[in-house]
């Protein structure tokens, strides 16, 4: 079917569900142009072509009425995903009346299924079990009950994906060392709180790449589900005949990206220079992140004049962590560079409380946190179940900064080469952000350079491009801000910031229609299906418009 309008998509969160945000978090990352509410949204339900019901929630007798009347136009979709919103019988569904804690998907093999190969399995947490779904069902749990289906209107995604998403993304809460596994592959228990000692993954969930004798976080959980998830909404969008739109989630079309973070845990000119020549040669733009003590003007300049970053390098006190003592550091450092300091990281992996560190680093201004990491090589990998920026949401509200997730730790030195250069794929896979840190001491040390320059040409030969990681947080954190609206058959778009290179998706087959954009319309393969793109430069509070060109009637 050749869509030739755009669909109108409601996302209705539970407003009784504390993990129900998530979701807003999930379409945000995704960049499906949709409508987020609570469900305050059914009451005009008749404005909409697809409703998306998400997380823990319930409907009043009014909302069963309006959404009964409204599947009766027969050209909707429901998605309803997190629970069965205690509308069983009117969506035809047997409820086993459990729940689920911490299981895996099984994906059913069907040739017509929208969730593909490559989004096999993944560990979710959450969700009301069924004994019978309507429609075909795409996946079943490890009992094989039914997890997932789509049918002609309606369409269920099992997996609790906010709740998930919530719990493995920000991680425990750390308050203590965590207990690590008894292999030996690292240790935990040392004394000083890490963003690793949050880790909700279970140890058993690591694989070990052939030839590395630590194992590894090998399986993005969380990108697997939201690419899932993905691809059914896109799926149930599609069913009405009109055409999704997403603005996508990296600068300039880019496919698939990786940034890199120096600590420099020393202050030496050798290992300053050492580490500058090895990133250099590949011309990548990183971020050095500075401890208090700082670095000298002329060092500040040379870097900001190659376009790359200076963040702060928080050092706790007596491992305590305070507002005050963040912002003196901060302000102190930015006092000597010249600018203020946007990019911050704890020395060390530091990390306290669950979203204590956000909490501080948005007082300080800080707009990109690089803290979620694994720092030892049995912590690689995607430890927080991800390679996707993500925004930290609060029990109520988000943080105005953006977090971006390492996978790999100082590549040939503590993360070997065979199982950094194996977590590219699924980076490359997920659309995701290969981000790694190495310090300025290791720098000198012989053999060092060799695993870095190794993991750069692996990443130059995936096609990734590189960005500082400010330059993608300012465009994620200006993407985000975008409010893309549905009117008279256009894609209307108004920013209150300037937003540079950023693509719009388009799910037809028929050309795009744009005032002004930068580049020639592509065709581009995501999510299972081909879209329409046109990357464009949006100014500030100017409305740009997107059409998708009518077909001639013979």
């Amino acid at each position: 079917m050749v869509q030739s309008q755009f669909a109108r998509v409601g996302v209705v969160l539970a407003s009784e569900d504390c993990y129900s945000n998530w979701y807003g978090e999930i379409f945000r990352q995704i960049g499906i142009v949709c409508e987020i509410g609570d469900e305050k949204l059914l009451e005009q339900i008749g404005e909409f072509d697809v409703i998306v019901l998400c997380g823990n929630g319930q409907l009043s007798l009014d909302n069963k009425e309006r959404v009964r009347r409204w599947l009766g136009r027969m050209s909707t979709q429901l998605l309803v995903t997190g629970s069965f919103w205690d509308g069983e019988f009117l969506f035809d569904i047997v409820a086993s009346g459990e729940r689920y804690s911490r299981n895996r998907i099984e994906l059913v093999e069907s040739k017509e299924s929208p969730l593909a190969s490559d989004t096999s399995g993944g560990i979710f947490i959450g969700g009301e079990q069924a004994r019978k779904l309507p429609g075909s069902v795409l996946a079943q749990d490890e009992a094989r009950n039914p997890l997932i289906s789509t049918g002609s209107q309606l369409h269920f995604y099992g997996p609790h994906l906010g709740k998930t998403a919530a719990l493995i993304v920000q991680g425990r809460g750390v308050s203590s060392d965590g207990i690590g596994p008894s292999d030996l592959s690292c240790y935990l228990e040392d004394g000083f709180l890490r963003a690793e000692d949050g880790i909700a993954l279970e140890w058993g969930d690591r694989e070990s790449v052939t030839g590395d004798e630590f194992p590894a976080f090998l399986t993005p959980h969380v990108d697997l589900l939201r690419d899932q998830f993905a691809r059914l909404t896109l799926h149930a969008i599609g069913q009405t005949g009109l055409a999704p739109a997403l603005l996508w989630h990296l600068p300039g079309n880019a496919d698939s990206a990786f940034t890199v973070g120096i600590e420099c845990d020393g202050s030496t000119l050798g290992e300053i220079k050492a580490a500058a020549g090895i990133v250099a040669k590949f011309a990548v733009r990183p971020a050095w992140l500075v401890l208090p003590s700082g670095l000298s003007k002329e060092i500040y300049k040379t870097f900001t004049q190659w376009g790359h970053d200076i963040g702060h390098l928080y050092l706790p006190e007596d491992h305590s962590i305070a507002a005050d003592a963040v912002r003196i550091q901060n302000l102190a450092l930015s006092r000597s560079v010249g600018n203020q300091l946007t990019v911050i990281k704890g020395a060390d992996g530091a990390w306290f409380g669950l979203t204590r560190f956000y909490d501080l680093a948005t007082t300080s201004g800080a707009l990109t946190s690089m803290c979620k990491e694994g720092r030892q090589p049995g912590t690689s990998g995607f430890a927080f179940g991800t390679s996707r920026p993500f925004c930290p949401l609060a029990r109520k509200g988000k943080y105005d900064l953006i977090e971006y997730p390492a996978v790999a730790f100082a590549p040939g030195w503590v993360t070997s080469n065979t199982t950094a250069e194996a977590l590219i794929e699924p980076v490359k896979r997920h659309h995701g952000v290969y981000r790694f840190d190495f310090k300025t001491s290791f720098a000198p040390e012989r053999g060092f350079e060799n695993g870095v320059v190794r993991m750069l040409m692996a990443l130059r030969e995936a096609e990734m491009k590189n960005f500082s990681p400010s330059e993608l947080s300012k465009y994620e954190r200006n993407r985000r801000s975008i409010r893309a609206t549905v009117e008279d058959g256009r894609l209307e778009l108004v920013s209150d910031y300037p937003v540079a290179q950023v693509t719009v998706m388009v799910g037809t087959h028929l050309p795009l229609i744009s005032g002004k954009h930068d580049s020639a319309e592509e065709t581009v393969l995501r999510y299972g299906q081909r879209w329409r793109t046109l990357t464009l430069t949006l100014e500030s509070r100017i409305r740009s418009g997107v059409a998708i060109k009518q077909p001639q009637v013979a």
